[in-house]
């Protein structure tokens, strides 16, 4: 007996084959404006369900469960706890059962049902919405001891737009982002194009990052297009933006824990270990591609659970990675306080990665924050303004200036006055930083 929030991607999904123990599955909420219309297709495979209940509800929260227990197990079925304000009647097998349950204080609420089923069952449920409300779809299975699977079908729309209306201007909103990042990329290309003798690997691959990210915005603002007019979107947009999505994220992330690393600053991009590499990308592409896989999969709970597992094991695993680099960037700031080129860059390496990690925390936190009026127009909104901040820190860490220059010798860091020293840890492997020739 628990409350499963499974949110579904967003609204422009519309066939799930849902296999679930839980008492209560939630879809995420789709906003309505005035006459807008909803049409609900459940096809069950079992006959073995005593009760099932379905509603529109425009509560999304976790503190019902207790209520719906309770109605499940009695005839005498109260919702006091529970916000609603429009449900049509259900429809089944052609006949409608639904029984009103409402009072003078709160509108009339309708619930159907169902009982007795033949295998398979098909219900559809389609109305019409009043006013402008944003809803969710709850389905109660009230026999907690049997598996609930069924083919779910939704299809909400408002009569001028197949989507939310809260996403009207998430188009818009893509296209202006795509290009203040593509404004970043050029600053990037503009500065390694004036210092380009001098440039190193971390900087020309940190220049990338904002164009795919355009990239990603743009593919998404036409996808969002399409659905808002045609109510589909192209499997070529589709796939390309899927593709992005991941490499971005990937490069992103992948990006924060080469800064704290001190590659290309303090530390040779040559004796990188292989080995050092496949963690620092493959953490974060586990994370990426799970992270992916929650948001996508709803087909059973199976594969959430796998998906939830690649998430979180690659989360740890990069958290591993770069609480290593961080203490071993805090044991060179002591080692070297005397020698003030080695010390510039071991600290630009450190501040850098503080700065990228704080950012990446405030906006996760922000997204737990507006994860009850959970959008899709908002949760970009958060996304887009985080990763602009890193990106533009990045820019001013590892912005090449002038004095770069003259401390490089007008050379490559790696060509002349620098070379490799290794030193070894606790644990019998080994790290390699910078130094200029001459000095301890």
């Amino acid at each position: 007996m628990f409350l499963l929030f499974l949110q579904l991607a967003s609204s422009y999904h519309k066939v799930f084959n849902v296999t679930t123990t839980s008492r209560v599955l939630v879809t995420q909420s789709f906003g309505f404006e005035p006459n807008g219309s909803f049409n609900i297709n459940i096809e069950l495979y079992q006959t073995n369900l005593s009760k099932m209940y379905l509603f529109l509800a425009n509560y999304n929260h976790f503190g019902p469960d207790r209520s719906i227990s309770r109605t499940c197990k009695y005839d005498n079925y109260t919702f006091s706890n529970l916000n609603y304000t429009y449900s049509p009647n259900l429809i089944e097998n052609g006949n409608e059962n639904g029984h009103e349950n409402g009072n003078e204080n709160r509108s009339e609420i309708y619930q159907g049902q169902i009982d007795q089923m033949n295998s398979p069952t098909r219900i559809n449920w389609s109305g019409k919405i009043p006013d402008t409300q944003i809803y969710s779809l709850w389905v109660v299975n009230c026999d907690e001891f049997h598996t609930l699977r069924f083919q779910l079908v939704l299809d909400f729309k408002n009569e001028f737009s197949y989507i939310d209306f809260r996403n009207e201007k998430l188009p818009y909103l893509n296209i202006i982002m795509a290009g203040v990042n593509l404004l970043l990329s050029l600053f990037w290309i503009g500065n390694l194009y004036c210092r380009r003798e001098y440039s190193v690997p971390l900087q020309q691959f940190m220049c990338f990052l904002p164009l795919i990210r355009t990239f990603v915005l743009i593919f998404d603002a036409e996808k969002w297009l399409d659905l808002k007019y045609l109510d589909f979107t192209s499997n070529v947009i589709d796939i390309f933006l899927r593709i992005f999505v991941i490499v971005f994220y990937t490069l992103f992330f992948s990006s924060l824990s080469l800064e704290i690393s001190g590659y290309c600053t303090f530390r040779s991009p040559r004796d990188f270990p292989l080995f050092e590499l496949f963690e620092i990308f493959g953490s974060s592409f586990f994370f990426v591609l799970g992270f992916e896989l929650c948001d996508e999969i709803f087909t059973s709970l199976d594969y959430i659970l796998a998906a939830m597992i690649m998430m979180c094991g690659g989360f740890l695993w990069q958290l591993k990675v770069d609480f290593v680099y961080f203490f071993i960037l805090a044991n060179l700031v002591d080692q070297f306080h005397d020698d003030g080129d080695v010390l510039r860059r071991i600290k630009k390496s450190k501040y850098s990665g503080i700065a990228s990690l704080s950012i990446f925390v405030l906006g996760f936190i922000f997204r737990i924050g507006f994860a009850p009026l959970s959008s899709p127009i908002l949760d970009n909104s958060v996304d887009e303004v985080f990763i602009v901040l890193t990106e533009i820190s990045q820019l001013l860490f590892f912005w090449l200036k002038k004095r770069d220059l003259s401390e490089n010798d007008e050379e490559n860091c790696f060509h002349n006055g620098i070379k490799v020293v290794k030193l070894g840890d606790p644990s019998g492997t080994q790290i390699s930083f910078l130094q200029r020739e001459g000095k301890v």
